[in-house]
């Protein structure tokens, strides 16, 4: 060795047991017998490896070649006997070959080829660097779920990498596990980078559970000064489709994105059952910004869509909604007839970020059915003020023009005291029941709501018109009652009086001159 020139020829000759480096992942590696070899020498055309070895009953390394500052030439090889030395979720062998050559001109010539476990393999060829950089590379995985198990399928990607005079050059392609396809075409970097991209999943259902269909994206990315060009299409499961164009900065902390299309609303089936909304919905909206919810304006619409909700016997249709945002603010109009007749309504406004809402929603002639109990035709003028998180105020009045009201007949004309009777396996709901009939003095009935609470200011009208018919009973109602408090605990005062009625019992008719139904206090 001559230090001050730095020139040596050095010949190394050694061999460790069990070293402990104390790192997880280096110390399995080490275990044992480690022989070591080494020849080398640094003279005036630069440094030769003769050879270079690092050899065990886990890992075996061996390097030899030149290099200098023309013409290197260097090749190595690596093997490591059971992956799960240091990944042990993994088994299998891992080899490494590797070449590396330099031409005249300061080019890199590479030759990289890897045997993975699972019969994976990876290789890597042509020229690295320089203006005529060319390298093309393969990679198969047979079975994708050796390494990642939810996800079934072979990998096999494949592609070129060229360097042109506007920047490296991509063609790469790859299709993936559940038959999914992608491919990326196109100038990769410099002022001139534009690429092209598809890519396409025959059915969504694979990750999404929830939807099936197919699932295809394609578009265009290009340079264009500071800032980069987005063109792209999506088309989901469905018929759904959606654009999105315009510009973004490098890493998307400003964006300037006109994004539009349509989608059928029965993608939200698996999420409101057994309810169930029919038709299209449109947006046409803008992201202009930094990222978040006060930078998108913007609108969404729906025309002719369809809402049924089978558990609360209603249903609406000719569903027409607008909802503009701006600045963070979703004003909202939506218009929809009542399957059984009338018209309902909502207009207003919600804060997304802060969801504080000014709403208004309103009942024209509306009629609300159960063919069972009642028939009713109402008005109503609802206000929703302040935070839908919990805390927001529910005022208004409804005004019920006309409700039927039918009591179910019964083959049972005495049944005497009722015994006693121990309900088995009882609901929280039957046993609420019992407790609020006084049945049950032991159980205390659960009060409040866990979850939002909202304030309580309603006044239900009725001067008139509430019919009340069977069992021989045929009687006209009229009042009014106010609904305050809070939905956790709404209380309630009013009272609704005869105003005209009949009883028929056995052939004999009696006329009712006096009745009222009284509220007063809690109505849970």
């Amino acid at each position: 060795v001559t230090p001050l020139s730095g020139m040596f020829d050095l010949e190394i000759q050694g061999e460790t047991q069990d070293v402990l480096l104390e790192i997880p992942q280096a110390d399995p590696l080490l275990a044992g017998k480690t022989i070591l070899e080494g020849s080398a020498i640094r003279d005036a055309t630069g440094i030769t490896v003769r050879k270079l070895i690092v050899d065990n009953d886990a890992v075996s390394v061996d390097v030899e070649g030149a290099i200098r500052s023309a013409g290197s030439d260097i090749e190595g090889r690596a093997s490591l006997s059971d992956v799960s030395l240091v990944l042990p979720q993994y088994e299998g062998a891992l080899s490494l070959i590797a070449t590396a050559k330099q031409d005249s001109a300061g080019a890199w010539l590479v030759d990289v080829s890897a045997d993975a476990p699972y019969d994976s393999s990876f290789r890597v060829q042509g020229v690295a660097t320089g203006p005529d950089a060319d390298v093309v590379f393969d990679l198969s995985v047979p079975q994708v779920a050796s390494y990642v198990p939810q996800v079934e399928g072979p990998l096999d990607a494949s592609g070129r990498v060229q360097q042109s005079g506007d920047g490296y050059l991509v063609d790469a392609k790859a299709s993936g596990p559940f038959q999914s396809e992608v491919s990326v075409k196109g100038v990769a970097t410099g002022p001139n980078a534009a690429v092209s991209f598809l890519a396409s999943l025959p059915n969504v259902n694979v990750f999404l559970p929830e939807f099936s269909g197919p699932l295809n994206l394609e578009g265009d990315i290009a340079r264009q000064g500071e800032r980069y060009s987005v063109d792209s299409m999506v088309v989901g499961p469905s018929g759904a489709t959606s654009t999105i164009k315009g510009t973004l900065a490098p890493n998307a902390s400003d964006v300037d994105l006109a994004i539009a299309g349509s989608a059928p609303l029965g993608l939200s089936a698996p999420f409101i059952r057994p309810r169930s909304l029919t038709g299209d919905v449109g947006f046409d909206l803008k992201v202009r910004g930094a990222p978040s919810l006060a930078a998108v304006s913007g609108s969404v619409t729906t025309t002719d869509a369809k809402f049924t909700a089978p558990n609360l016997r209603a249903a609406l249709q000719n569903i027409a909604t607008t909802v503009n945002l701006s600045r963070g603010v979703a004003t909202i109009d939506v218009g929809a007839d009542i399957l059984a007749g009338g018209r309902a309504g909502v207009t207003g406004s919600v804060n997304l970020t802060t969801l504080v809402a000014d709403m208004a929603v309103s009942l024209r002639r509306a009629v609300l059915v159960d063919p069972r109990i009642y028939s009713a035709v109402l008005d109503a003028g609802i206000a929703v003020q302040g935070p839908l998180t919990g805390g927001a105020n529910i005022s208004g009045r409804i005004d019920l023009n006309e409700v039927n009201v039918t009591i179910p007949g019964s083959g049972v004309t005495s049944v005497g005291s009722i015994p006693n009777i121990q309900h088995v396996g009882a609901s929280s709901k039957a046993l609420a029941t019992k407790a609020r009939a006084g049945l049950d003095p032991d159980k205390q009935v659960e009060q409040g709501s866990s979850g939002p609470v909202f304030g309580l200011d309603v006044l239900i009208n009725a001067p008139g018109q509430i019919f009340v018919r069977g069992r021989g009973l045929n009687a006209e109602l009229g009042g009014d009652l106010t609904i305050s408090g809070n939905t956790g605990a709404p209380v309630s005062a009013g009272s609704f009086e005869l105003i005209r009625g009949r009883m028929d019992v056995i052939g004999k008719r009696f006329d009712l001159t006096d009745g009222s139904i009284q509220f007063q206090g809690s109505a849970t």
